[in-house]
This record gives C-alpha cells, structure tokens and sequence, in this order.
C-alpha cells in the first residue's frame, strides 16, 4: 500500500472520531531537544516527580517500548469550553481540562477505536496507545508531527486550537509519511504568560520549574507546601490555567465538540464552604469519573484549605478550627494552623 495513501486514510479515520489534528513523526527525536530535558532534570525541575528520570532510557528509545517501531503517530484532541464558573476568593478553581471527563479515558477510547479502524485497512499492525502517562516525549513529538509548537509555558500552540487540548500517542510499526515540522513562531516577542504567573514558575526556554508551578503543587505534589508559596496559589484548588487564559492564541470564543468534556461542575460545587465539608467518602463519589479523583482526598483538602487561608473570609474559622480537632494528618495539620492564624 502506497505510504501516503495510508497515511491520509487512517489521518480520515483519526478526524471523523473526533480528534482535532492528525500528524506522524519519525521516531528520532532532534538532540538538542533530548539534552534540554536532561538538564530540565538535572536542575531538579520536576520536582518530586521521580518516573521523569526514571523513564527517561525509554523516552530516549522507544523502541524499547514497541521493537518494531518505525513512526509515532500524534493527535490532538481539543478540550475548551465556556467558562461559565465564579473565579472570586470563595470559589475553589478547577482547571478547565478537569472539569468533565477524565482525559485519560475519553483519549485512551478513542485511541483504541482509530487502532481499529487502522487494522482493517493494515496489514500486520502492531502498536501501542499513549496518553499523557506513558515514557514518551508527547509534546517533542506533536511538535515534529506539526500538531504545533511549544510555547514559552512549555504547552504545544496549534495556530487553530491555542494551547486548549490533549495530546496521545500510537506507537507504530507501520511505514507511514511523516509531516515536516512547522515554521510557525507563536510567541515571538510576547511575555504575557510569564507575567502573569504568580510564582514565576516559568523558565527560559520553553521549560518550567515544576517545585514552583502552582499546577504541579495542586495535582503532583503530596506534601506540605511551603508557606511563602501557599500565599501566592490563590483559590486554586486544581491545576491552573493562567498562562493559558492569558494567551493571545487562546482568545478565539471557540469551544469543544466532545460531549464529554462539558463542564460537569456548578457555581454551588466549586464554593468553598461545599468543598470543605465532603467527607472523603463523598470526594470519592463525587469525582467518580473524574481525573480530580486522582490526586486523592488529603491533597484535595489541604488545596481547600489553602485557598480558604488566602480568602480573606473569617467565617470559615469554626469548620477550620473543628477540622483541626479532628484530623490525624500532618500535612493538613499544618495547613489547618497556617489558615487559622491567617484568617484570625
């Protein structure tokens, strides 16, 4: 089967299951891009995220995932709706992605189904489906598939869908066209994200400082976090979306077809007197779906409880006081003295 042929039949197939961008990407990877994540980690920039480092020997081949590897073909698929939520000190903040189905499951489904479709028109397909949790270079390799650029926050910009989407993955043996990397410079001389990012978590070259990126505190981060910063993360309680929001290249008013991630949360939901009253076995039926399940019920409330501290509201006071009296967590345990004495 002719190369091309194959590769704008199974792109067809990719976009009529609804993914937003199709492209296919050599599996050698630019140098210079490989050793700028090495000394990402090196500077311990990612934090206490450990399997970076880890997985970095099958980054670098991912041959050693799929041995008869030949391409990687990368899609997009686009997550933004309306933001139609409060954003003021007593409404906790969801990062938008979060706020309908978990990504994983609705991108790893439809990974499932384009392997599918592909199988009836290959012969002899192998492959492996990727979403955001595998060892692969995702954002290095969406970049060579022309799916877009890195920005200065790091996020891949599509000259049509901004920064709002997903990225995933099919490692493939098949002989397939791959795209030549885009020309397009999104960011030039613009600064907006970084200026807007409350702890400069932001770095020269397109990377981040993931121990100061408000994101990684609320999601990846399970421990106590330091004061100075606990001051600086506002009302979020998961992920942040501020170096996204600020983006000239997310200001289109165009938003998701993918039913599943509406949004699935209510002004009355996101208040912070609500979310500091679920007890864990309500977090978890409540996020039953979601990927705000993930970062389990401990952080959860300790981001709760630090977006109360910074609420300025002392009627939050008693519950803090009684949550004191109560939990046997010392991460909480701290937070809950920090709020407190913030707040009295």
């Amino acid at each position: 089967m002719n190369y091309t042929y194959l590769t704008e039949k199974i792109k067809q197939k990719a976009l009529e299951l609804g993914f937003s961008a199709f492209g296919v990407a050599k599996l050698e990877l630019p140098p210079k891009e490989i050793e700028a994540y090495e000394k990402w980690l090196d500077a311990h920039y990612h934090g206490t995220m450990n399997y970076l480092k880890e997985h970095l020997p099958l980054k670098k081949d991912p041959r050693a995932l799929v041995p008869t590897a030949t391409y990687i073909i990368s899609v997009a698929l686009f997550y933004k709706s309306e933001d139609c939520l409060p954003n003021d000190p007593d409404h906790g903040y969801f990062s938008m992605y979060a706020r309908g189905r978990d990504y994983h499951k609705v991108i790893k489904n439809k990974l499932k189904r384009l392997a599918t479709e592909i199988q009836n028109i290959a012969d002899h397909f192998e492959y492996r489906a990727f979403v955001d949790s595998g060892p692969i270079f995702e954002k290095l390799y969406a970049q060579e598939a022309a799916l877009g650029i890195k920005g200065k926050n790091s996020l891949v910009i599509n000259e049509k869908l901004g920064s709002y989407f997903f990225l995933g993955e099919l490692l493939t043996n098949l002989p397939l066209e791959a795209n030549q990397r885009s020309s397009f410079n999104p960011c030039k001389s613009c600064t907006k994200c970084i200026d807007h990012c409350p702890t400069s978590a932001i770095l020269d070259h397109k990377q981040i400082n993931a121990n100061r990126c408000i994101a990684y505190l609320t999601i990846e981060y399970k421990g106590i976090i330091d004061y100075p910063l606990t001051k600086l993360m506002g009302n979020h309680v998961y992920g942040c979306d501020l170096c996204q929001s600020c983006c000239p290249w997310n200001t289109r008013r165009i938003y998701t077809k993918e039913p599943d991630f509406a949004n699935r949360i209510n002004a009355d939901f996101t208040h912070l007197s609500y979310l500091i009253s679920l007890s864990e076995k309500e977090f978890l039926e409540t996020f039953q779906g979601s990927c705000i399940r993930r970062i389990g019920y401990e952080s959860f409330l300790r981001n709760v409880i630090i977006a109360i501290s910074n609420s300025q509201n002392k009627e939050y006071l008693p519950t803090l006081t009684r949550l004191l009296q109560e939990t046997s967590s010392p991460i909480l345990e701290q937070h809950l003295k920090w709020a407190i004495q913030d707040l009295s």
